[in-house]
């Protein structure tokens, strides 16, 4: 009997425990399964739970009138448990509750406040998230006597994306007609994103909104048709916002027949025949996109909903697929504005197919924000760029991937702070065979072409007005790390600390084959070539004008890096520190000014700032500077010097004109 004793007490202790829901665990990879309503009200009463993820796997419909049901007091779920209480009492919803695609009827609430299918979703206090997404509220019917009503949540600081409700929803301020009060905080935006309200509003003191009452967060690719009133703060789509809090609102819409309402703090207010129309939701097409309409016959419709109609398309350009075989071709304004709006496609292949004149528009930022794809503007231009705006300006606004054989020509480009240019505003990328014309300016690392560079730019170029404060380059405001080579500006710099005819400052990297011949106006560290120089630079020249305060040098202002086989030949003008070549030489490891020359007459300066006893730098009359031999006997590589012309940097119209560098007799190559 002991043995059979034993087996049994066995198998008792490994039966299953019995499921709390439908089926799972709670865990990312087997969601609690919701299938009944009775499963969504032990959801609600179970508070531990409102961490974990959840799956809807069945319609569930809440009619009151049906066996068992009821009209609730409360919200179904993170329900606040006192009304008496201002702030929210209870536990918020922190977890996933996806909605699969299913939907919840006829929802009934009569109650206080926090009211909806949630009551809270996510914590800016429990630094907790929640995510709700693929589910259809149908005829809910929720009556409050405080604030923050919505049909699927009385308060939202978690995510909400591809959700839809309607019936009517009503209470005393902050209603909305998918969520009352949506807002932000530093542990991670509230957001709304491709959805829409079908719901009527009402809120007896203010703050009502077709789709949110109060917003605080960001509401993307949304609209709502519901009728919505309250004595004040009422909006079709948005009943307030709290700016303060970085409340956005893009691309969304409200009907302003159906809604009562001309006015909303954020979206488009639309007809309702514009809101049939396909044409009104083009920004909606994304790489992937989640919506459909029946053009002319109806709203639009997430795509699970499997209503009539056809997708919403995405982006389309002149021709081409985005690979490489078949890049995008962009052949107008508008496809660069289609580039503009769908960041999806930011990493693709693009080739340009003609000029595109933008004459008539300002932009407030950057074309492109972020660009890691391959541009090729098949030598053709973009021209007068006009952008107003703070940081990051250019064409693009950041680039990690290529940009070639592209000019924009007649730039107007005025920039409030940082890393602004005519092509990029900050580049890890590469540029190669690019130019810009124009006016640029800003506050720091100002640049013709490039503000700010820690990547590669080739075979560039920039003429026009770059005017800035201080990292203001004619090509380049600020060389981090970045190469650059085969590139010269003939710009008019004019800045207050480390202006440069071709770059500001620089600070890593090399500079190799390059010269500027422009004007280079500046205080302090200002040179013909760069303003401030902490890295190589070799193989160089300038013929910029030059003048400032102090640190001012024909080639470098201030230098505390190698400079080999360059020269300078501009006139230079400053007050201290001013130098023919360099204004002022810090001396450190790996400093050495060698190989390198500059004309004392064109000058007016036989001044070489900081030059050590192993310096081999000298200052020449312009005879000596036009003479081959000059440069031969210290090294510098000529035109037949070595077996392969390819391979020589330099050559000279011996006794007509300075040195040139190889690369000037062919750029486009």
């Amino acid at each position: 009997m002991r043995p059979l004793l034993l087996t049994l007490i066995a198998c008792t202790l490994v039966l299953p425990v019995q499921a709390q829901y439908s089926g799972g665990t709670g865990e990312p990879n087997d969601p609690y399964q919701i299938a009944t309503a009775a499963d969504l009200i032990a959801l609600g009463e179970t508070p531990a739970d409102y961490d974990k993820h959840f799956i809807l796997t069945a319609d569930i419909d809440l009619d009151p009138s049906l066996p068992g049901g009821r009209v609730l007091d409360r919200a179904v779920i993170a329900p606040n448990t006192n009304d008496v209480e201002g702030d929210f009492q209870g536990t918020p919803f922190t977890g996933v509750f996806d909605g699969n695609e299913h939907t919840i009827s006829n929802l009934t609430i009569a109650g206080g406040s926090y009211l909806g299918l949630f009551g809270l979703a996510g914590s800016p206090v429990r630094k907790g998230a929640a995510f709700v997404k693929n589910l259809e509220l149908i005829d809910t019917r929720i009556t409050g006597t405080g604030n923050y009503v919505g049909g699927l949540a009385g308060s939202n600081d978690g995510s909400v994306t591809e959700c839809c409700s309607s019936g009517v929803v009503s209470g005393n301020m902050y209603v909305g007609g998918l969520v009352g009060y949506s807002r932000s905080w530093m542990y991670g935006p509230g957001r709304i994103m491709d959805c829409y309200s079908m719901a009527a509003v009402s809120a007896t003191t203010g703050s009502a909104g077709g789709l949110v009452g109060f917003n605080s967060g960001a509401i993307i690719r949304c609209y709502s048709t519901g009728p919505v009133s309250a004595p004040v703060g009422a909006g079709g789509l948005v009943g307030e916002p709290w700016e303060d809090w970085g409340a956005t609102v893009t691309d969304c819409f409200w009907d302003t027949e159906t809604s009562g309402q001309a006015t909303s703090t954020g979206g488009m207010g639309k007809t309702t025949l514009e809101m049939y129309a396909a044409s009104t939701f083009v920004a909606w097409g994304a790489c992937v996109s989640v919506w459909t309409i029946d053009d002319g016959r109806d709203y639009p419709r997430l795509v699970w909903e499997n209503g009539p109609g056809r997708i919403i398309a995405g982006p389309t350009f002149a021709g081409g697929s985005g690979t490489i075989e078949d890049p995008f071709l962009i052949a107008s304004a508008e496809d660069l504005d289609t580039l503009s709006l769908y960041s999806c496609h930011w990493d693709r292949h693009f080739k340009l197919v003609t000029d595109i004149d933008l004459s008539g528009r300002t932009w407030m930022g950057p074309v492109v924000l972020r660009f890691s794809g391959i541009f090729d503007g098949n030598g053709h231009t973009v021209s007068h760029l006009a952008i107003t705006g703070g940081s990051s300006l250019g064409l693009f606004g950041q680039l990690s991937g290529e940009v070639k054989d592209l000019g924009v020509v007649d730039v107007n480009i005025t920039g409030s702070g940082d890393y602004v240019a005519g092509l990029v505003g900050w580049n890890s990328g590469a540029v190669t065979r690019c130019h810009s014309t124009g006016a640029v300016s800003s506050n720091s690392h100002v640049g013709g072409l490039v503000g700010v560079n820690f990547g590669s730019i080739t075979t560039s170029y920039c003429t026009g007005a770059v005017t800035g404060d201080s990292g203001v380059g004619g090509l380049i405001g600020g060389n981090y790390r970045g190469d650059v080579k085969r590139c010269y500006s003939t710009s008019a710099v004019v800045g207050s600390e480390n202006v440069g005819g071709l770059i500001g400052n620089h600070a890593g990297g090399a500079i190799e084959t390059c010269y500027a011949a422009g004007y280079v106006t500046g205080s302090g560290a200002v040179g013909g070539l760069v303003g401030l120089n902490e890295s190589v630079l070799m193989d160089s020249y300038s013929l910029s004008i030059v003048s400032g305060n102090n640190r001012v040098g024909g080639l470098v202002g201030k230098n505390s890096n190698a400079v080999r086989r360059c020269y300078s030949a501009g006139a230079v003008n400053g007050d201290q520190y001013v130098g023919g070549l360099v204004g002022s030489n810090i001396f450190a490891a790996g400093t050495e000014i060698a190989e390198s020359f500059w004309d004392v007459v064109s000058s007016e300066s036989s001044r070489m700032c900081g030059l050590g006893s192993g310096d081999n730098s000298l200052g020449r009359d312009t005879a000596e500077m036009q003479t081959a031999a000059t440069f031969l006997d210290a090294g510098w590589d000529f035109v037949g010097e070595t077996d392969n012309g390819t391979d020589d940097i330099w050559w000279i119209d011996e006794g007509q004109d300075y040195p040139r560098l190889w690369w000037e007799l062919s750029i486009d190559e």
